[in-house]
């Protein structure tokens, strides 16, 4: 009965670890130095915007919590055109977010031409 017991208590706490944690929601105070370093927001790439190609993405930003780098970027939500998503995870890759202070972070990012 107490090896059932023990293993179940096991169980629990595996599950427990396994669940990730949401990613916080972004805030450019959380970066090196309070905000973006110079030339570091995503830009609206010229061949997207000549072609009227507009949208909304939301991206997750996994982060190094020990060196505050970011790792990796997954595309929650894509905004439907392959260059202005590979334009924020082109960009946000450089990101250095404060050390010990996140792990993921969700940036939701709209492209949008002058009141469309």
């Amino acid at each position: 009965m107490r090896a059932l017991f023990l293993a179940w208590l096991l169980v629990l706490s595996a599950a427990a670890s396994c669940r990730a944690a949401q990613p916080v929601k972004f805030d450019k105070s959380q970066l090196v130095g309070g905000d973006f370093a110079r030339g570091y927001r995503p830009p609206y790439p010229v061949e997207a915007r000549r072609r009227g190609e507009t949208g909304s993405g939301v991206y997750i930003l996994h982060v190094n919590s020990k060196t505050g780098e970011v790792t990796s970027v997954t595309i929650q939500q894509s905004t439907r055109h392959e260059i202005l998503d590979n334009a924020v995870v082109a960009t946000c890759a450089h990101w250095r977010f404060k050390p010990h202070t996140v792990t993921e972070v969700r940036l939701p990012i709209t492209f949008s031409i002058g009141g469309r």
